[in-house]
Parts: structure tokens; C-alpha cells; sequence
């Protein structure tokens, strides 16, 4: 014989309790003081490291992770050289930009050192969309000449 089994009863009547609004909510989960992790150690696999060969994505990489972790570009100054190889931490420590503190005017200079191993600085230059131009191809790499050209065009009509 089955018999349906009653519904609990409270024991006492309670008021649904009053919880903060979603915009306070969002504000300490965004607070960089409350969920603070640390930096990945130099040389290890999430760590970005510079090894004197494309510096624009190794600057692009360390800027986006220095974001993330809400690194101030006082903090970004004492870190950055520990993703560096010995030989460029030496060369970067003896630039005045450095020994200023000044993070602009470092990166910019960093930039002008290592252009030559860069192929972002060198891609977007008037001699490297000549020499892309003259550069013979098949048809089936037409599309892909096409959209090389108009992007770096692009970038160096902004750059004018």
C-alpha cells in the first residue's frame, strides 16, 4: 500500500534575506586587492620570456599578463627584466629610459634596439610591401598576396 509522504513544513516563517545589489557584487569581484594570484615565474611555460628575436609579441604578450595580474608601470619596470636573457638585461639596465623609470619611453627604445630581429617592425614597412609586390607566386596564392598587401598597406597609410 503506498502512502504519499507529507510536505515539510517550516518550522519557523522566514523573510527571504536582503543581498547585495549585482553592481557591489561585480565591483569586489574586480577589485584587484581581493583575487590578486601571482605572476608566472620567468622561463617557465605561461611566462612570457624575450630572447632578442620579435620583441613587438614578447612586449604585447608581457603588456597583456602585466593587465592581468594589475601590475603599475613601476612594478612592470622591476619585472620585465626577469623575462629577459642575461646579455639584454645588461643592455636594457644601461639605457637611461631605464635608469629613469620611464616605461614609454623604454618600450620605444627597446623597440628601435631589436628592429632588426623583429619581423612585425620589418613586415610593415614600405621596402617589405615593395619586395611582397615583386615577389613572384602561383594563382592559388593570389587571395592570400591580397589580403598580405591590403593589410600592411593599411597599417602604413595609418602610419603617414
Amino acid at each position: 500500500m503506498y502512502k504519499p509522504t507529507p510536505k515539510p513544513e517550516l518550522q519557523y516563517k522566514t523573510e527571504p534575506e536582503r543581498t547585495l545589489s549585482i553592481s557591489i557584487i561585480q565591483n569586489l569581484i574586480y577589485n584587484s586587492y581581493i583575487f590578486r594570484a601571482a605572476m608566472p615565474l620567468p622561463h617557465t611555460p605561461r611566462a612570457s620570456s624575450f630572447t632578442g628575436i620579435n620583441v613587438t609579441d614578447f612586449l604585447k604578450r608581457f603588456k597583456n599578463m602585466t593587465t592581468d595580474y594589475g601590475l603599475s608601470d613601476d612594478r612592470k619596470m622591476q619585472r620585465v627584466q626577469k623575462y629577459y636573457e642575461f646579455d639584454i638585461i645588461q643592455r636594457i639596465q644601461d639605457l637611461d629610459s631605464y635608469e629613469e623609470k620611464d616605461w614609454k619611453r623604454l618600450i620605444k627604445k627597446i623597440k628601435t634596439i631589436y628592429k632588426d630581429k623583429n619581423i612585425n617592425q620589418q613586415r610593415y614597412t614600405r621596402a617589405y610591401l615593395t619586395t611582397l609586390a615583386y615577389k613572384t607566386r602561383e594563382k592559388k596564392k593570389i587571395d592570400l598576396y591580397n589580403r598580405q598587401f591590403k593589410s600592411i598597406a593599411k597599417k602604413l597609410i595609418k602610419k603617414k
